[in-house]
């Protein structure tokens, strides 16, 4: 079902989503924590892990395949876009035109190197850059304002929007869009990552005739264990944007007569995640593209946010409790995976010396992860061998990064993002505010909510009946 986009369905929404809040949070932790109990506690009175077994080695093979259908993509060399506009069709002499729109926030050390990488383009056709930012005094404008007057082609776009009901980064979006010319495709990136020259001719070559939107995936460097963790986070995620009709914001490429047609720009104004919501209406016109050999290198690590310490819970439960809205099957697809994880782990303390579930468990996530950071050899974003290895070994640290993201993405609906708090009512219900408060009222009843699923999965293992019968 894609997102509501009508004012009448954002309050429609924004009440159900209120009414059904507090009790939502009680039941889901009564029943993962009854769930989380039940199940173990039946392996055991069976006296063998064969389920346990079978779930495991059915979850890594799934992994284990998408990571290989995965590189088998990767290999696919798609014919980029020539000076003659060959493969554009009967009647085009030329390719493409195109805009590259980038929204920008801050400068920190990497944000001039960022910049350059997107100018200096390799593209036959016409290329033009719109650089977005929302406040006048950004320390962004000066390095902008240098870069815009040595390449003419290029412009400055102060919008001076204040993120009300949507996100200030899909607000600055929709400036860049409004500043276009007549381009015929609009390229979105981020301005904390640096691309190849043949980036943006590559992501124009994905959009085809069976494509609605084409994407890339930023891939960090490997310097520290927090980047090794993201960098595993990332491939094992990779996989599946393709086969889930996925896309993330870090690139993203469409047409600009599908922008209007489709109605983004009204979607947006109503919507916190750019990427999440416009995965709705291209899975409506065609599919949804990954680009390997367009893959940027992400220099920026991520910030801290709101929720528990660390900036990657912080920045998981963000993208946790956007899935939770923009996709749903999404998310309870991922709680699920994890939990029957995690209760299969737990297994391995119930039967001492008996490895075989940690093997494959782990095992496979750590192959798959190879086995998609092999496959993006080649590309600009692509790591060494050394850091697939790094990513790889750091692998089982998602599992306590899954968890915390998926207890704070089931009782919060509020996310912390450049500075701004957004309270999400629906997918296209959103308020956003400078202050980073929450209600303490509701707070505290989704953290009795959670103490009340914890002392289910506590007390189910009690000697004696169990509690509930």
């Amino acid at each position: 079902m894609a997102p509501p986009t009508a004012p009448a369905d954002c309050i429609l929404a924004s009440g159900l989503v209120k009414l059904g809040d507090l009790l939502r949070s009680i039941l889901f932790a009564v029943a993962a924590g009854a769930a989380l109990s039940f199940v173990p506690r039946a392996a055991f009175v069976l006296g063998v892990p064969a389920r346990w077994f079978a779930a495991a080695a059915t979850l890594a093979g799934a992994q284990l395949a998408a990571a290989a259908l995965f590189r088998l993509r990767a290999r696919t060399v798609l014919p980029l876009p020539s000076a003659t506009g060959e493969g554009r069709g009967e009647g085009s002499s030329t390719p493409p035109s195109l805009c590259v729109i980038v929204p920008c926030k801050g400068a920190p050390p990497p944000f001039e190197e960022c910049i350059r990488s997107l100018l200096e383009q390799d593209y036959p056709g016409r290329i033009e850059w719109r650089f977005v930012i929302a406040d006048a005094g950004d320390p962004a404008r000066p390095a902008l304002e240098r870069l815009c007057a040595a390449e003419p082609r290029a412009k400055l776009i102060i919008s001076g929007a204040e993120p009300k009901r949507s996100s200030a980064k899909a607000l600055s979006l929709l400036a860049g869009v409004d500043a276009v010319g007549t381009a015929e495709i609009l390229l979105f990136a981020d301005a904390d990552a640096v691309v190849a020259p043949d980036w943006a001719a590559r992501m124009a070559a994905a959009l085809d005739d069976r494509t609605a939107l084409a994407t890339a995936v930023s891939l960090p460097r490997v310097a520290s264990l927090s980047a090794a963790v993201r960098l595993a986070w990332l491939a094992f995620g990779t996989a599946w944007f393709e086969p889930m009709g996925l896309a993330a914001g870090h690139s993203m490429a469409l047409r600009r007569a599908d922008f209007d047609r489709w109605g983004v720009k009204e979607l947006w104004q109503h919507s916190v995640s750019d990427d999440l919501a416009l995965c709705y209406l291209a899975a409506e016109h065609g599919r949804v593209r990954l680009v390997p050999g367009a893959t940027p290198e992400a220099r920026e690590a991520p910030g801290p946010g709101s929720g528990p310490p660390g900036a990657l819970v912080s920045q998981s439960s963000r993208w946790l409790t956007l899935f939770r809205f923009y996709r749903p099957d999404v998310w309870w697809l991922g709680l699920a995976a994890t939990l029957i994880k995690l209760c299969a782990l737990s297994e391995t303390f119930r039967w001492p010396g008996h490895w075989t579930l940690p093997a494959v468990i782990l095992g496979g996530d750590a192959a798959a992860t190879l086995i998609v950071l092999w496959g993006l050899r080649g590309a600009r974003g692509a790591r060494s061998g050394a850091d697939a290895l790094l990513a790889a070994a750091a692998s089982p640290l998602l599992y306590p990064l899954y968890a915390a993201g998926f207890v704070v993405s089931a009782f919060w609906r509020e996310i912390v993002w450049s500075g701004w708090t957004y309270a999400l009512d629906g997918p296209a219900a959103v308020k956003g505010s400078a202050a980073a408060g929450r209600s303490r009222r509701l707070r505290a009843a989704r953290l009795l909510a959670a103490a009340l699923g914890g002392a289910a999965f506590g007390l189910a293992y009690r000697d004696g009946p169990w509690w509930w019968l």
